[in-house]
């Protein structure tokens, strides 16, 4: 597109994991959004369900509504981070910011930027 002179934001709808969004952001999207973080909960940089999250993180006798209000909450503050870390790439350049699959989002961004074979 920048070869072209189009200067238009390019909006991914329906990501907002840890592992997908930082492949779209290195890829030049700038616009994300989801519902990701109403099905699951982050917990370590792993999407799972909501009710996994509150036994493994707040115990099995946690209320399902109290945990799920924290789980929500506990969301927001990972999308935050998630922010912070494509920031953070931007001045830096560095894909380890991207937390535990940093390695897979380097290999998919080696193959993704590779010119194509016989390709010049």
């Amino acid at each position: 597109m920048e070869k072209q002179g189009i200067q238009k934001p390019i909006h991914i709808f329906g990501s907002l994991d840890p592992v997908v969004s930082p492949m779209y952001f290195m890829a030049g999207a700038d616009i994300f959004d989801g519902l990701d973080w109403i099905r699951f909960s982050f917990l370590d940089d792993v999407p799972v369900h909501h009710k996994s999250r509150i036994a493994l993180q707040y115990g099995v006798h946690t209320e399902d509504t109290h945990g799920e209000a924290m789980g929500y909450a506990d969301n927001i503050i990972f999308l935050s981070t998630l922010a912070n870390r494509m920031n953070q790439y931007l001045k830096d350049e560095d894909v380890s910011v991207f937390g535990r699959y940093h390695e897979s989002i380097r290999a998919a961004w080696n193959d993704f930027s590779a010119k194509p074979e016989g390709g010049g």
